[in-house]
């Protein structure tokens, strides 16, 4: 018989569980997302994972949007932005169940399809290599000062926590803003290699906006806007626009170059 008292909201293992695997429960727990969000993940794994029919756990559930306002404790249209957020990042799978019928969902279980401005995937792979930090006691030898960590800030050190997952974020911010999304795996590879700070991401997305408006850029519906890795690796942000709307990093030369007959001399080179 259940130890648990439901009315005194008492929770006990005997009055039921829900398997998850450790891989998702660690993801979710760094995932960088709303109270809102993660609680819909929640919530489906109880009525997915933590739910039998006929003897099998559930994986896919059908649920209606004024239920997933009534659970969030929100409206229709907050609830459905919630939901299409958490689609948009890969984390919840999405199934159109046909006309008159709402929608199924179920859990991505592949944690590498995340959306990586959400997930530090270099932060998981560690805690899954070394496992999950645990605070222990460390005995210091008797003649040993323990080290002082007053002069580190605790922002300083959130700093230093963030510092790799920045570069998702920073690329995310980048992708979004450059107008053709074509190879998107070499750009990212390129834009790490970069690892350009906030003031150079801010140099590089205004001058996307401005190039965006330029003949080059908006002839023959962006044709030749070049790929975003191409870009990067040129140093697009540093080209100039000129006037007129064509962007470049050199202007041509009105300066006639003397044939091999009009000249004797080499230092009469130029002065014709």
């Amino acid at each position: 018989m259940p130890k648990g008292d439901k009315e005194l909201l008492k929770a006990d293992p005997e009055d039921g569980t829900t398997p998850i695997a450790n891989l998702l429960l660690e993801a979710l727990a760094i995932a960088k997302l709303t109270g809102k969000e993660k609680g819909a993940v929640l919530y489906l794994w109880r009525v997915t994972y933590g739910w039998h029919v006929n003897g099998q756990r559930l994986k896919e559930r059908e649920i209606t949007l004024p239920t997933w306002a009534k659970v969030l404790l929100t409206d229709d249209a907050k609830a459905s932005k919630i939901l299409s957020g958490l689609v948009n990042k890969s984390i919840l799978l999405r199934n159109y169940l046909g006309p008159g019928k709402s929608y199924s969902y179920s859990m991505n279980t592949r944690v590498a399809e995340w959306d990586k401005g959400c997930l530090n995937r270099q932060g998981l792979s560690d805690i899954v290599r070394q496992g999950l930090p645990l605070t222990t006691r460390v005995v210091l030898p008797k003649e040993t000062t323990p080290p002082d960590t007053t002069l580190v800030s605790p922002k300083e050190r959130l700093k230093k926590v963030l510092k790799k997952d920045s570069i998702y974020v920073r690329f995310d911010i980048f992708w979004r803003a450059y107008p053709k999304k074509k190879s998107k795996g070499q750009a990212e590879k390129v834009f790490e290699k970069i690892n350009p700070d906030e003031q150079l991401l801010a140099i590089m997305l205004a001058s996307i906006e401005q190039t965006a408006k330029s003949e080059d850029w908006q002839k023959e519906a962006g044709q030749y806007i070049p790929y975003p890795a191409t870009w990067l690796n040129a140093k697009g942000w540093e080209d100039e626009v000129r006037k007129g709307g064509q962007s470049g990093t050199r202007q041509q030369s009105s300066q006639r170059i003397p044939a091999r007959g009009e000249y004797t001399r080499p230092e009469d080179i130029g002065r014709r």
